[in-house]
């Protein structure tokens, strides 16, 4: 029960991890709710931190479940027909899904945080077993600011590269998925009538769009406590493709957060050192980063009782 005398099962997930944010969070100097954390190998703070440090997306077929997509896009084909959308218009979309489902570069491109800054199951996931790593805390009213941005830009500039958003994981089984379409849906108005007898091709790309986006934030509940959020990229031009890196064999969709927020640095309000590994190399290496990039972040230790 929460204070009001609701069960857990009246709430989303939203409700509940603002709940485990507050009880279950270490303090770290930063408000509750106010970062978003990436957990990840030591050498990875300095490329944050550099000049040219920026969010490093990945595609929606090589993340480490290529099946999620699927899920999502599944569900919002059964969206489309419990609100009986217009037929012609949910025939072309299905079709565009089905068609992206083969690996198609037009899938959405993913660079994912945790609200949670002390948890088990993302330390032993995401830094290294031997040498431990870092808790990066971004914060997340400097996340909605990019995705201002890009969105003033992109409504500015119908030949814009890229769509971007910025969005709390779904799970299947906690979230009514079908409420938070209609939430996303809401908050991001599209141009034309869903249920009209008449459609256009505008009408059709912009809804695939969309669609793209909220199929790439489903997840099945047994995800739930890694607490995930998501900064969402989708290439809407050729253009977008010439910005693609190539790291350890994985393609990667740069974001340019620099281009409309200043440096990625200066995003980072908070550090946390894995409860594992080389601790004091970890606090020496964060310090001196710290320095070198006169940042303000707060450096904190785990801790969680976890030595790997």
């Amino acid at each position: 029960m929460d204070g009001s005398g609701n069960s857990f099962s009246q709430l989303n997930s939203m409700d509940v991890q603002s709940f485990l944010i507050d009880h279950l969070s270490m303090s770290d100097g930063t408000a509750p709710g106010s970062c978003v954390y990436h957990y990840t190998t030591a050498d990875v703070l300095e490329r944050f931190l550099a000049d040219d440090g920026d969010f490093l997306c990945t595609h929606c077929r090589s993340l480490n479940d290529g099946g999620e997509f699927l899920l999502g896009a599944g569900h919002f084909v059964d969206y489309m027909k419990d609100r009986k959308w217009n037929q012609d218009l949910m025939a072309r979309v299905i079709q565009q899904i089905s068609g992206f489902a083969q690996y198609d570069l037009s899938m959405p491109w993913i660079f994912s945080f945790s609200w949670y800054n002390d948890s088990l199951s993302q330390w032993a996931s995401y830094t290294d077993r031997i040498d431990g790593g870092y808790a990066i805390g971004f914060s997340v009213s400097k996340l909605i600011q990019l995705v201002m941005a890009r969105t003033d830009k992109a409504n500015a500039d119908n030949n814009y590269p890229v769509s971007t958003f910025y969005l709390p994981c779904v799970y299947v089984g906690i979230d009514d998925v079908f409420a938070e379409f209609d939430k996303f849906f809401h908050e991001h108005m599209i141009s034309g009538d869903v249920n009209s007898a008449q459609i256009d091709d505008h009408l059709v790309t912009e809804v695939m769009c969309k669609a793209l986006m909220v199929a790439a934030v489903v997840k099945d509940r047994s995800f739930f406590m890694e607490g995930e959020s998501r900064l969402v990229i989708s290439a809407n031009s050729e253009e977008a493709y010439k910005r693609i890196k190539s790291i350890g064999g994985r393609a990667r969709m740069p974001t340019f957060v620099k281009e409309d927020v200043g440096p990625l640095r200066d995003m980072i309000c908070s550090v946390i050192i894995s409860p594992h590994g080389k601790r004091d190399s970890l606090f020496v290496n964060a310090l001196n980063l710290k320095r070198k990039y006169n940042s303000t972040f707060n450096i904190k230790f785990s801790s969680s009782p976890y030595r790997g």
